[in-house]
């Protein structure tokens, strides 16, 4: 039976800690763009076995919740020749090792290994069915530990670049806080809830491409248990999509395709409590725009309200993946002030 070795403990339940980084000052800065991922295999396991078709299968895999096919990562392969010297440094390693002289089977997880901020997750066996089983064992906690640390690399950079004025209103206006991207503001900020918006362009075959975003954070007086049921969520955040999320003309507001996309939800612990993730696709009603949503359901510290934080992305000329991955981890770094004297856990 193989083993999972943490040879740096670290917990990613939703964020690292930015002190993480302490102790690895003499390493360089990760290097990669967002969503990139390193194999590390020989060319006929990564060209011609069983071994390469797990290993696209599950980092190759379409991502849940994009209106068209995207893979989870892009891959990039290397041999462990070649990943000593140009891409000794990626943010993100998925390798394959071990030997007869090594015959062990286990997974390595090594945080900053040979970069800052770097995830390297090092599967060992001498035999490559071994190997094989592990990963597809392991597949859900290997996809997991990569997502969440591109999740936090996002948190630290909004956290470090993220609209200081914005961030105070919030605080103070709102009793949460988020770290929010460079470009985001705040486009209504009402009693019990906020719109928070981000508006870019990119240009693409020669031409200005608008790319929207956006969260709505709502607190709404919580009853009983059913209000985390999937159709009460969506009922929810329908309503206040309704009122405050408006389309370009008249009598157009933002809705939920429950059509041709079943939301999906999953339960999950976020900042020590219960909380629903749901993801699926937005549509303009009266109006011709759509595009992908992550959205979070929690119960507030004081128990009487749920937040929930609805998130969307409209890029109509790009792939969505990176760019609802940029809301969730705004989502997600939210945290809150509680009423009373106790604070919630951490996770």
């Amino acid at each position: 039976m193989f083993k999972v070795k943490f040879l740096l403990f670290f917990f990613l339940a939703f964020f690292i800690s930015s002190c993480d980084e302490e102790g690895s000052s003499f390493l360089p800065g990760y290097s990669g763009g967002t969503g990139e991922l390193v194999v590390v295999c020989s060319d006929p396991e990564w060209m011609n076995s069983d071994l390469g078709l797990v290993l696209k299968r599950i980092l190759q895999g379409d991502q849940a919740g994009l209106p068209q096919s995207e893979a989870r990562f892009r891959l990039i392969h290397t041999t462990s020749k070649n990943f000593q010297s140009v891409l000794k440094t990626h943010r993100s390693v998925i390798m394959i090792s071990g030997s007869a002289q090594n015959p062990i089977e286990q997974i390595l997880v090594e945080k900053n290994k040979f970069a800052k901020g770097q995830l390297l997750i090092n599967i060992q066996g001498d035999k490559r069915t071994e190997i094989i089983q592990i990963l597809n064992e392991n597949e859900d906690y290997i996809l997991k530990l990569f997502s969440e640390v591109e999740l936090n690399r996002l948190y630290l950079r909004n956290k470090r670049f993220g609209p200081k004025g914005e961030l105070k209103k919030l605080e103070s206006e709102q009793n949460f806080s988020m770290a929010l991207q460079e470009a985001a503001f705040l486009e209504k900020n009402e009693e019990n809830l906020v719109w928070i918006r981000s508006e870019r362009e990119r240009i693409k075959d020669g031409f200005q491409h608008q790319i929207s975003q956006g969260i709505l954070v709502q607190r709404v007086p919580y009853l009983d248990r059913t209000d985390f049921l999937p159709k009460n969520i969506l009922k929810a955040n329908l309503k206040a999509m309704k009122e405050h999320l408006p389309g370009p003309q008249e009598g157009s507001y933002m809705s939920i395709d429950t059509v041709n996309f079943k939301p999906q939800s999953r339960e999950l612990t976020f900042k020590g409590g219960y909380a629903v993730e749901m993801r699926g696709l937005w549509r303009m009603e009266n109006h011709f725009m759509g595009g992908p949503f992550v959205s979070l359901s929690v119960l507030d510290p004081d128990g009487d309200n749920i937040i929930h934080a609805f998130g969307y992305v409209f890029a109509p000329n790009f792939n969505k993946r990176e760019y609802l991955r940029e809301v969730e981890a705004m989502i997600k770094s939210l945290t809150w002030e509680k009423s009373t004297s106790s604070q919630t856990a951490e996770n």
